[in-house]
């Protein structure tokens, strides 16, 4: 770098919930080292996770529930059924398994009934079909519905204007909206509204009494309820994996804590499960989704084992830990993903890490790409929790702390991105929103190591899978091609920019340096 320090000082990260972010500090130190006039950079003045907007967004008027049916303007009905048989023509059913075949077809019709609302049932089929095509908003495609472009800005802010009316039936209808919001709100972006949707739709799986959560093989007793089709203990017992996963997604993204207690449910898995799990994309049926859980694209062992990352390391009883304790569970952590990893047959079982783009396969299925980027991506959370647990009371870290203890962490980052540049041919540009979190939160630890090491051997090699990277994002976002972009998408498009420019600031001092 230039005058001053080369590099962060001390008390310039910020541990929120323990994951570090730049405190006022790293942030005065950035624009000190940039050219404000010719790098507008946006460095956010928010603490992480406060929200930025909001207070400007109008209330839902207090009016009669059945007044409010004039707010739910549905498309043509055939359009509809386009976007349903989309939905289930690709993976997109077997990944997000949100709705049964016969069951929504059931709410549609509900949905499409009358002209009039009359009571709270046809309101929330309403609401369903709203919630389900605000979800595929983020995986329409140019070949979907002509007559029609989903706004799921628009869709998401009439639903949660109907939020009361959502939770005033606890139905499978009022689970599906919860779920397909939850979702929405998650891969947008948007913790804060996924963490609220997300609870209720716990809360209303458990009212639900949906207690066969386990996957295990049914009994005598549960037989005839387990293998009927369409069953709302069926249906809702997928939604509640998807709502589990989510819950653990969100207490490792935001350091908030859990809603679900593992210790309440029976988290077993069936051996039906394991067998499909090592299945081909190509051999996966929706029955196999509904029976047995398994989704295309995650693993549902993962989000137990995330479930313990967040207990053992993240939680509020975790950072009382001494250090030897932490490294302990870090390490019988990281043995517990090495297991995970190898109980993979061979063709399938994520790399351990990778040194050269030109060691991977470029011809890959998307779930073996989803599986890979999150083991690495769960390798990358458990080694940063040995720094970001060991908060003083100030909640500063000083950099000698964080430096040594981010290594593993970044390698296993280095290795997600060199992952994705190599695969980049066999991503589907549909399942955008999917992976877009794997190599944002990669991009952000190897940056922090830049930042925190500006000087070190790696940090040229660093810049410049940054820059491909970067470059490689920006070039998905553009296949993806959404008919609505929507915010989410230009924050998105704004952030890929501002660090592409960082890191030719970065480039640029270092040549000058030597």
């Amino acid at each position: 770098m230039v005058s001053g320090h080369t590099s962060l000082s001390s008390e310039a990260v910020y541990l929120f919930n323990g994951f570090p972010f730049l405190a006022p500090e790293g942030r005065n130190w950035l624009l000190s080292h940039i050219d404000r006039e010719n790098f507008p950079f946006s460095v956010s003045q928010w603490k992480p996770f406060q929200r930025t907007r909001s207070d400007e967004a109008p209330c839902a008027s207090v009016e009669s529930p059945y007044q409010l049916h004039r707010d739910v303007c549905l498309p043509p009905l055939l359009t509809v059924r386009q976007y349903i048989a989309s939905y289930f023509s690709h993976g997109l059913c077997l990944a997000l398994p949100v709705i049964d075949p016969s069951r929504f077809e059931t709410t549609v019709s509900k949905a499409y009934a009358t002209g009039r609302v009359t009571n709270t049932a046809e309101l929330q089929a309403k609401i369903c079909v709203l919630s389900f095509l605000c979800l595929q908003s983020l995986f329409q495609s140019s070949s979907d519905a002509k007559d029609l472009v989903i706004d799921g800005e628009c869709i998401s802010a009439t639903v949660k204007s109907l939020i009361s009316i959502v939770c005033q039936d606890m139905t499978l209808e009022s689970l599906q909206i919860c779920v397909m919001m939850s979702i929405y709100y998650f891969f947008t972006g948007d913790l804060h509204e996924a963490s609220i949707w997300n609870a209720l739709a716990i809360r209303i799986n458990s009212f639900l009494d949906s207690n066969d959560y386990n996957l295990a093989e049914p009994t005598n007793q549960n037989r005839d309820t387990w293998l009927s089709p369409g069953t709302t203990t069926k249906v809702s017992g997928v939604l509640f994996w998807i709502s589990y996963a989510l819950d653990k997604e969100l207490c490792l993204q935001t350091g908030r804590p859990s809603f679900i207690n593992d210790d309440h449910y029976d988290l077993s898995l069936s051996f039906e499960y394991l067998k499909d799990f090592h299945m081909k994309e190509s051999d996966f049926t929706m029955p196999q989704v509904v029976s047995h859980g398994t989704l295309l694209f995650y693993d549902l062992r993962l989000a137990l084992i995330k479930s313990q990352i967040y207990d053992e390391l993240y939680s509020a009883r975790a950072k009382a830990k001494t250090d030897a304790l932490i490294l302990e569970d870090i390490n019988s952590l990281i043995d517990t993903l090495e297991q995970w990893r190898v109980s993979f047959p061979p063709l399938l079982r994520p790399y351990p890490r990778i040194d050269t783009v030109e060691t991977i396969c470029a011809n890959i299925e998307m779930r073996s790409i989803m599986i890979q980027l999150a083991y690495f991506d769960c390798v990358s959370v458990t080694y940063e929790a040995n720094c970001r647990c060991r908060a003083s009371p100030s909640q500063f870290l000083k950099v000698e702390e964080i430096g040594p203890s981010l290594n593993l962490a970044v390698e296993a980052s280095r290795s997600s991105l060199r992952y994705l540049i190599a695969v980049r041919h066999s991503l589907v540009a549909r399942y955008f929103w999917l992976l877009i979190f794997f190599p944002l939160r990669a991009l952000s630890t190897v940056l922090l190591n830049i930042l925190l090491h500006p000087c070190s051997s790696q940090t040229f090699e660093d810049v410049k899978l940054l820059k491909v990277a970067t470059g490689f994002v920006r070039s998905l976002m553009c296949e993806h091609k959404s008919r609505s972009r929507g915010a989410r998408m230009n924050s998105l498009d704004k952030y890929m920019e501002d660090l592409g420019r960082i890191m030719e600031y970065v480039t640029k001092k270092l040549l000058q340096k030597e």
